[in-house]
Order: structure tokens, then C-alpha cells, then sequence
């Protein structure tokens, strides 16, 4: 379907222009996947720019096109349509449009594509068109199902950051290993298997001693102690895209559990339920209680 995709966004007019940046990788991947939907709901041609995509590409991590252009064609785009980060002139145009379909869920149809449902639904199909992993994720030894995966952030998620302002923001909620298993007994009691899906191993380290009856497996590292924007973003190329391949292995792995736990405020476990074949598994263990994405 990638190429019936492709050659039908050409065929739209009044182009608008999606900037790939060195933020969050899987905020990227969400917005993206949006601003895929927005231009074939209103028949405008979407062209990716990856160029400022944090030293990545876009051809290393997945086995898919993406819909692109020459430079000439990309500055003849309306500048306030270049679409580069949250605060770029039409970035909330298409967020609130997308967030007021997934809302209301009246269904999208695209007949060309054979896509019709509610948005989180036609969002779903196109993330598993698009976002084909380049190399089959590696599960950790031993891991087999039926097991359940879960996502815990640390590092600058639950840390915080100095806004322009100086303002100390925090994005994600600290949620302890505990949370997470007492809901997975109410849940699953029969699973006794766990992926953690982490960048901080101490995590892991907790899990083990929480839950002794359970078989813990991750590909988080020991070395690890969360994960924290600017450091990623002075590694060099060749870190960053074997750092962000495993992030991709781990979503995959994740996708392929019985059930996943994870905070709706981090992109990368909102992302998990577009690869899941049981999306209604997929259940937020934060503050954001309430996380229905079908």
C-alpha cells in the first residue's frame, strides 16, 4: 500500500511541507503519522523534510519511503506551511484537528487506500504501512509468550527542563515499578513473564525485587540511568541510529506482548498500541487514567 500512497498524496495540490527535528523520536513519528492523515483528508500533498532529523535517516531505521521532494519544490511552499515543531505557525492546526477527529471518532474514508474508520483506526494502518523496521527486532533471550511488557520513563521524563524561561517543566509522572505489577496482577495473574521497556536499569533492578516470582527480561543496559535529550543529541550518527534501532526492537517487542502497561504522557508507549494487534490491551498506568486509543 506504501506505493499506492505515495503516487496518490502526488497527485494533490497545495503542498505543506513536515520537518523531521532532533526532538523526541517517537513525538516525531506521532506527529508525522498526523500530518499524514491531515493531507489526505483535505487533498494536500505532504512532503517530508528529514534533513534536520537529528543526524538520522529516515532509510536506516525503516524499510518504507517516505513522501519527499526536491529542495526547489520545498522552498516554494509557503513558509507558515513549513511545519517544524510545536511551535511552528500550522503545527497546532493539524495537532487539533487531528486530536478533535480521534475525539469525536467520525470515520475517515479513503477509497484509493481501501482505509476506513475512526482516525486512531486509519492511524493505525498507516503506521504499520509506513513504519516497517529496517531489521527485525532481536527478542531477548529466554523472553517467550505469553508475556506482558511495560514502559517506564526516568531521565529527563520524570527530571524535568529549564523552558526559555527558565521554568522547570515536567512532562511525565513517576510511576513506581510497584504500580506497575499490582495492575498487572489485577490484569493478566496468570502471566510471569515481564519485558521492561526502559532507559534507566535501576527499573529492571526494582522489578526483581518487587516481583520474584516473575521472569524479568530487557534490553536496557547497566550502565543506563535514564535518558536525557541533549546528551542524545551530541552523540555522534552512528550512535544515534543504533540507539534509536533498539528503541524501535523494544516498541516492536512490546507491540508483541499480552498485555502493555505505560504513561499516556510519553509518546513512545502512546505509539506502542498503532503496532499492537490488541490495542484495547494497552492500558496507561499515570495520572491520564482513562486511555481508550480505539
Amino acid at each position: 500500500m506504501i506505493n499506492q500512497y505515495l503516487a496518490l498524496n502526488k497527485t494533490f495540490r497545495s503542498p505543506f511541507v513536515f520537518c523531521l527535528t532532533g526532538r523526541g523520536f517517537y513525538s516525531e513519528i506521532n506527529n508525522l503519522l498526523n500530518a499524514v492523515v491531515y493531507g489526505l483528508a483535505h487533498k494536500r500533498r505532504l512532503i517530508v523534510n528529514d534533513s534536520r532529523f537529528n543526524d538520522l535517516a529516515w532509510r536506516e531505521l525503516f524499510a518504507t519511503s517516505l513522501p519527499v521532494a526536491s529542495v526547489s519544490t520545498i522552498k516554494k511552499v509557503q513558509p507558515d506551511w513549513h511545519v517544524s515543531g510545536a511551535h511552528s505557525a500550522n503545527f497546532i492546526t493539524i495537532h487539533g484537528w487531528a486530536s478533535r477527529r480521534h475525539k469525536n471518532r467520525v470515520p475517515l474514508f479513503f477509497p484509493r487506500l481501501r482505509l476506513f474508520g475512526s482516525f486512531f483506526q486509519v492511524k493505525r494502518e498507516l503506521t504499520q504501512m509506513l513504519t516497517r523496521p529496517q531489521v527485525p527486532a532481536t527478542f531477548p533471550v529466554g523472553l517467550s509468550r505469553p508475556f506482558a511488557a511495560v514502559h517506564i520513563r526516568r531521565g529527563d521524563k520524570t527530571e524535568g527542563y529549564r523552558d526559555g524561561k527558565g521554568r522547570l517543566i515536567v512532562e511525565g509522572d513517576y510511576v513506581s515499578p510497584r504500580a506497575y505489577i499490582d495492575r498487572l496482577i489485577l490484569e493478566t495473574p496468570e502471566i510471569r513473564s515481564i519485558f521492561v521497556m526502559t532507559d534507566d536499569y535501576r527499573i529492571v533492578d526494582e522489578f526483581k525485587q518487587e516481583s520474584r516470582d516473575y521472569s524479568i527480561h530487557t534490553l536496557c543496559r547497566r550502565e543506563e540511568k535514564g535518558y536525557r535529550q541533549p546528551e542524545f543529541s551530541s552523540l555522534d550518527p552512528g550512535r544515534k541510529t543504533a540507539m534509536i534501532r533498539r528503541l524501535i526492537d523494544e516498541t516492536h517487542i512490546a507491540a508483541s506482548s499480552s498485555i502493555f502497561l505505560g504513561g499516556f504522557k510519553s509518546n513512545v508507549a502512546r505509539f506502542v498500541p498503532l503496532w499492537h494487534a490488541q490495542p484495547e490491551r494497552c492500558l496507561s498506568i499515570d495520572s491520564r487514567k482513562s486511555w481508550v486509543p480505539i
